[in-house]
């Protein structure tokens, strides 16, 4: 019945009553703790930023203990370059209504508005229990520059066939030491390495760079081919970073430059006894026939044009 009810809750709530007077009321509740995190909602790329942390136990008894565990999104490190995907400081106790502060100092590197994630969470016990308990809090920091400059310098344009060269520009932005970069080159179709300054580390399009201190320079000279189509755009992308421990790649900062595939002035044509494949096969004592055909291409004519053949190899 509804008076049975009533005196079923009655009896209850005078017990709950009864416990709180008699254990001073020392129930440790996670809603009463409050975590507050104070950093910069917008970072410079590779500066040492300074997070700080407060605890504040609003409960009546003591937190014992307390560990407080940061997780952190790919392109945080610490001050000393090395990355922190994770890392854990213990506070120890904190009083009913004392506020306990960390201060980390980190380092965001990214790409600019990038945005890195951080979880902060606060691990305690309470006196007789070996219970573990836990409370959470997160934080978003935007990074507004990033911590290296890449330029890449090419010609503007370049006949099918012709070599060319993509020079590469890293500048550090950053108030500390880049560490462990890498530059990563995509290629476009038709384009043949032939070689590079300094000399790749991996393949034709990996350079491992290494530390990189604030304000140094490093540069890069790629060599090679270029061919295509009259008028088809053919773009180089450059990006500098490292690798994560997944051997993904985070890009700190990048760069594209293109070219384009121009007509010649001149059309040439060589043909050997008849034939203007790559290739000419010819028998041994025979004799060979060279013919170099040649128009402008141009609406415009052409002056003093001079045109120059060099026989190589060992049957000449």
């Amino acid at each position: 019945t509804a008076f049975a009810i009533a005196a079923a809750f009655l009896v209850v709530s005078f017990a709950v009553a009864f416990f709180l007077w008699t254990s001073g009321g020392n129930l440790v509740s996670s809603r009463n703790i409050d975590i507050e995190v104070q950093v910069p909602s917008h970072v410079s790329s590779g500066d040492e930023v300074s997070v700080a942390v407060s605890i504040t136990n609003g409960n009546n008894a003591t937190l014992e203990l307390a560990d407080l565990v940061f997780e952190f999104s790919d392109g945080v490190y610490g001050p000393e370059g090395r990355p922190l995907p994770r890392a854990r400081f213990s506070i120890g106790e904190i009083d009913p209504g004392e506020t306990a502060e960390e201060v980390v100092t980190l380092v965001f590197l990214g790409e600019e508005g990038e945005e890195k994630v951080m979880k902060i969470g606060l691990e305690y016990r309470v006196a007789g229990s070996n219970a573990i308990f836990a409370k959470s809090a997160e934080t978003t920091v935007i990074v507004s520059r990033a911590p290296v400059g890449v330029t890449v310098d090419l010609p503007e344009d370049a006949n099918s066939g012709d070599e060319v060269e993509i020079g590469i520009t890293l500048v550090s932005n950053a108030d500390s030491t880049l560490p462990d970069l890498f530059v990563l080159v995509d290629y476009p179709p038709g384009f043949t390495f032939k070689n590079a300054s300094p000399a790749p580390a991996r393949g034709t399009d990996t350079w491992e760079i290494g530390d990189v201190r604030a304000l140094e320079e490093r540069r890069i000279a790629i060599r090679g081919a270029i061919e295509g189509e009259d008028f088809t755009e053919r773009a180089f992308r450059v990006r500098a970073g490292n690798f994560t421990t997944d051997e993904d790649f985070l890009t700190f900062g990048g760069s594209s430059m293109s070219l384009v595939i121009k007509k010649p002035s001149l059309d040439l044509t060589l043909r050997i006894n008849g034939t203007d494949s790559r290739e000419a096969v010819v028998s041994r004592g025979g004799s060979v026939r060279g013919e170099l055909t040649w128009s402008n291409r141009l609406l415009v004519p052409l002056e003093d044009v001079e045109l120059s053949v060099q026989l190589g190899g060992d049957v000449f």
